[in-house]
């Protein structure tokens, strides 16, 4: 089971999912896997700071991402993609250590009887 998802894990998928072109709250709210109440205080969050717009269309509230909105998503997915070649780079380093510290082992241990 995972946990609860922080507001910032939230804020995000709702703007992934609005950047992949959702852009009625049901569907977002559906999507994201919100209640309506969560649903839209993150969307009113996020209009407070300007990462997404509303535009009126026929009586229904639609919405787009922002040009901020759209660049926090591509310096996040940076983020993400660096933190990753991090942690891949950190787990082949960590495998050679544990591989040479077995090596050693073998050859420090008496054997066995």
């Amino acid at each position: 089971m995972v946990g609860k998802r922080s507001k910032l894990e939230l804020c995000l998928e709702v703007l992934r999912v609005i950047g992949k072109g959702v852009n009625k709250p049901t569907n977002i709210m559906y999507k994201c896997n919100l209640s309506w109440t969560n649903c839209r205080e993150i969307l009113e969050f996020l209009i407070e700071q300007n990462l997404i717009s509303p535009i009126e269309d026929n009586n229904r509230r639609l919405y787009k991402l922002t040009e901020s909105g759209r660049e926090l998503l591509e310096n996040f997915g940076r983020i993400q993609y660096l933190i990753g070649a991090i942690r891949r780079k950190e787990s082949k380093a960590f495998n050679k250590v544990l591989l040479s510290s077995a090596k050693l082992d073998r050859y420090a241990s008496p054997p066995s009887s």
